[in-house]
């Protein structure tokens, strides 16, 4: 896999911020622990909402919210003087954040309760505690090397906690159903390659699998449809639009309307691109597109792969001992 370089915009916060606003409102107090979280909350809406296509918290088209800014008032909220009451917009897709943010902050000694499917109440008056946490491992960024083995066998993956709250360890359950081997072991999940087939994947609460499931549609038999994917027009890139794109310069074979995303298995048919492909400024578009490359076997430029940088760094490393060649040309 070849990939080439193009200057990108400056690297902006990543969801370390989350963390961040954990520790400043453990050892600071009001109105100074609020202030800082609203800078760390702009900091964390601009890490994410970079880019003009995505839509302010509040606003509603075809039902849809950002999940970061939620998540920053459920982290400030609780430092308020009196009982907040947060009223989110349906429907509520990626829950699962929720879940995992409410989760966190128990373990912090701060708590929240539903008054119903989309309402939350957030009492007021209570501090964070410090506290040892230990952090699970990421099912998002598990996906790529998940689908790669599930394709090509000898893959294993550690550090995955088998009881989690993370809406993406929906990639495991979506792998068995396209017919993946796996087995849970002391050394973590073990793939072995085994043909796989097309299946209907519900995309509503696991948005960030959404661009290497489309990759694995292609090599699986038959047509995979991936529904309610609405949210990844609004990502760092339009994920539908980015992933259609370059997969059709590699002979794929796809469709997408509104969020519904029509894939059709075509491995035989894959080939390399005849201009280099482009990451969108998207981590996930690049390492879908390095899945790709693996997993067919083919020789893949990639222009912009210095994306991968806004959460796995060192991904063109660590896909090494799975058998990439990365060569960095420019």
């Amino acid at each position: 896999m070849q990939l080439t370089y193009q200057k990108l915009k400056p690297f902006a916060l990543s969801y370390l911020t989350a963390p961040l606003a954990v520790f400043f409102a453990g050892y600071l107090r009001a109105p100074f622990a609020v202030a800082g979280l609203a800078v760390l909350a702009f900091a964390w809406w601009y890490a994410v909402c970079k880019t003009p296509q995505v839509k302010q918290v509040g606003q509603e088209e075809q039902g849809i919210t950002l999940s970061v800014p939620k998540l920053v008032l459920l982290f400030a909220l609780p430092l308020l003087g009196g009982t907040s009451t947060l009223h989110l917009i349906p429907p509520v897709e990626s829950r699962s954040y929720i879940d995992m943010t409410r989760a966190v902050q128990h373990a912090f000694g701060v708590e929240s309760r539903w008054l119903d499917e989309n309402t939350l109440e957030i009492p007021g008056g209570q501090h964070y505690l410090p506290g040892d946490y230990t952090v699970e491992g990421d099912y998002s960024q598990a996906a790529f090397p998940a689908v790669l083995g599930a394709v090509t066998g000898d893959v294993a993956i550690t550090g995955l906690s088998e009881e989690t709250l993370q809406g993406d360890a929906a990639i495991l359950e979506i792998l068995r159903r396209c017919g993946a081997r796996f087995t849970r072991t002391g050394q973590g999940v073990v793939f072995e390659k085994a043909p796989l087939h097309g299946t209907d994947i519900d995309l509503a609460d696991c948005p960030d699998l959404g661009p290497v499931l489309m990759v694995l549609g292609l090599l699986c038999e038959g047509t995979t449809v991936i529904r309610n994917a609405e949210r990844l027009r609004i990502k760092e890139s339009d994920r539908i639009e980015a992933m259609e794109t370059e997969l059709r310069a590699c002979g794929g074979q796809l469709e997408s309307e509104g969020g519904t995303i029509t894939i059709h298995g075509c491995a035989g048919a894959l080939h390399a691109p005849e201009q280099p492909l482009s990451g969108h400024n998207d981590h996930r578009v690049v390492m879908s597109l390095a899945v790709l490359a693996l997993a067919a076997g083919l020789a893949l430029p990639i222009s912009g792969a210095e994306a991968v940088a806004k959460s796995w760094p060192d991904f063109l490393e660590a896909i090494k001992p799975l058998g990439a060649e990365v060569e960095h040309v420019g």
